[in-house]
């Protein structure tokens, strides 16, 4: 995924993948609202280090496709705090 982002801005391959995959990820949000109406998604993983270039246009995307605007709900999208290194973080604390 890391590679993607690497080439946004110089290569036509990896702009297409990254319309595809905000466009993807998207819909899953969208679905994931549109049902549980939750205050925020969480993005983790190593993706997650890309913070605004993942973030906006996925609010951006989410925000006009969900159902529940009428009702006056923006989606909020935020990356974790730990990223990529949240399962070693988690593994520390079994031996605390």
């Amino acid at each position: 995924g890391k590679t993607v982002f690497d080439f946004l801005d110089t290569d036509s391959v990896a702009q297409d993948v990254y319309k595809n995959y905000i466009h993807n990820l998207g819909n899953g949000i969208v679905s994931l609202y549109n049902i549980f109406m939750p205050e925020a998604v969480i993005l983790g993983g190593s993706i997650s280090n890309e913070k605004e270039k993942l973030t906006v246009p996925l609010m951006e995307y989410t925000n006009n496709h969900v159902y529940v605007k009428q009702i006056g709900i923006k989606t909020n999208i935020v990356t974790a705090e730990y990223t990529g290194d949240a399962g070693i973080v988690g593994g520390k604390f079994l031996f605390d």
